[in-house]
């Protein structure tokens, strides 16, 4: 904001091209201006993220529009199984995990493995 400018909106009102501005519509748009850090991270302003109900941790969209970005929010659209479908992919996820456990090998007991934990735990220990 020029010098001449920020003086006139402290005082109430502003005028840019034969206009008169008023103090709140330059506050306004101040408030919704941003930087761009060092680690090229971007604050979005509180009215903005209240206005499209974005959250922290929600995910954004950034989309080249010419000489401009345009930013996103991601909306996700929940996903509505009938109780008919959430069954069926119970039972097919059900079936997956009981062939994936058919293949592993049978853990071997201490017998085929020729030691016991105890013997193992007892080595070094002076008796």
């Amino acid at each position: 904001m020029p010098v001449g400018l920020s003086v006139a909106v402290r005082q109430g009102w502003a005028e840019q091209d034969g206009k008169t501005l008023d103090k709140e519509f330059i506050l306004a748009k101040v408030r919704i201006m941003s930087k761009i850090t060092s680690k090229l991270q971007v604050t979005l302003p509180k009215a903005l993220a209240d206005r499209l109900r974005i959250r922290p941790g929600d995910d954004i969209d950034w989309q080249e529009a010419g000489d401009a970005l345009r930013v996103l929010p991601r909306r996700s659209q929940p996903t509505h199984f009938s109780s008919d479908m959430r069954l069926r992919l119970f039972d097919e996820a059900t079936e997956r995990q009981r062939r994936r456990q058919a293949r592993r090998r049978p853990v071997q007991g201490a017998r085929a493995r020729g030691w016991t934990r105890e013997e193992l735990h007892g080595r070094g220990r002076a008796d």
